[in-house]
């Protein structure tokens, strides 16, 4: 009997001694564990910490081609109106733009991915908590990125043909005595080929720019998620506008149809908007304004032009109508549009 309570308390020692050497191994491997995703963590935050560095040098980049491309619209609609004379085409290719238009190029933008590339290269130790954040990157440089290079290089190849063609035709292409001055611009001044020329790089440059501003607006949107995520305490960014992230459901009361009720401010303004939730913001369509909420009931565009939208509600708190107000760059004032939601 005293052999049988001595066997069993070694047992229930032995049992004591394995229970506490597994609580020790699991209590290791959690702390383990633990450390491991504190580094993770750590080194996924100082990665897209760099990313927001990238994405406000890529904004840059994408604002002075922008404002390149835009130059080259505006140069485009002068031409096509025919109304400019020989003086407009006094100089050179290097001092004339309106020469330099379709014997030019279109400067390339080296986006700034590496930083990406890395995160991507550790997606499967990226925190749950940041799967927003790689969403949004996501759509900057796996999805906005390559579609505006891809039409970069088609307007450049364009413009290249051109030039081609132009060199391997006329004559006065490389020569500089004043016959072929004049037949050169004779050449700008009144040849089909020429506008029809122009015409296609006005076509190019509208389609160059609607994928600037849907990567301008991929960008915004990443930066500010960074920004709130991991960099509340640092100062914004002066290229990007900053804005509010607003849930989708907060958005439902602004969605809806909305007619124009007043004279038209100007002839491209829609008689008919929509407006529609995507994502955090708003998308009115057809003109396709990506708003952001700014303040309560105001709205403005996440590229940071001047137009905004700001809505107004009846006596029981409903949305019925909102002003759409856009200050024009060329004049000091205000152009007004007053939509009314069709119930």
């Amino acid at each position: 009997m005293i052999k049988e309570n001595k066997v069993s308390k070694y047992l229930l020692y032995a049992i004591g001694e394995i229970i506490l050497i597994v609580i020790g191994i699991l209590i290791a491997l959690m702390l383990n564990t633990q450390k491991e995703l504190n580094t993770n963590r750590t080194q996924i935050e100082g990665i897209i910490k760099g990313i927001s560095k990238n994405l406000e040098n890529d904004m840059k980049s994408v604002t002075e081609l922008i404002k390149m491309s835009e130059k080259f619209d505006s140069l485009a609609k002068n031409i096509l109106a025919k109304k400019l004379t020989a003086s407009d085409y006094e100089g050179d290719l290097w001092s004339n733009e309106y020469i330099r238009l379709t014997r030019g190029t279109v400067e390339t933008v080296q986006f700034e991915s590496n930083a990406y590339d890395r995160l991507m290269g550790n997606i499967e130790i990226i925190p749950e908590k940041y799967n927003a954040i790689v969403v949004e990157l996501q759509r900057v440089y796996g999805v906005e990125v390559p579609i505006s290079i891809e039409v970069e290089n088609d307007f450049r190849a364009y413009l290249n043909e051109i030039e081609n063609k132009l060199r391997n035709t006329y004559d006065w292409y490389s020569m500089t005595d004043s016959i072929h001055y004049q037949q050169q611009i004779n050449y700008y001044l009144n040849n089909p080929q020429y506008f029809n020329d122009v015409s296609g790089l006005q076509r190019h440059v509208i389609h160059l720019n609607g994928h600037l501003d849907q990567l301008k607006v991929a960008i915004a949107v990443a930066y500010n998620k960074i920004h709130q995520e991991l960099l509340s305490n640092s100062s914004f960014s002066e290229h990007i506008e900053q804005f509010e992230f607003t849930e989708p459901e907060e958005l439902i009361e602004y969605l809806g149809k909305y007619k124009l009720i007043n004279i038209k401010s100007a002839p491209y303004v829609p008689d008919t908007l929509t407006v529609e939730t995507k994502n955090y913001y708003l998308n009115i369509s057809p003109m396709n304004f990506i708003a952001v909420k700014k303040d309560k009931d105001k709205f403005g565009d996440v590229v940071g032009t001047d137009i905004q939208f700001n809505f107004k509600r009846d006596e029981d708190g409903n949305i019925y109508s909102f002003e759409a107000t856009h200050k024009m760059q060329d004049r000091d004032s205000i152009l007004t549009d007053v939509f009314e939601k069709i119930k």
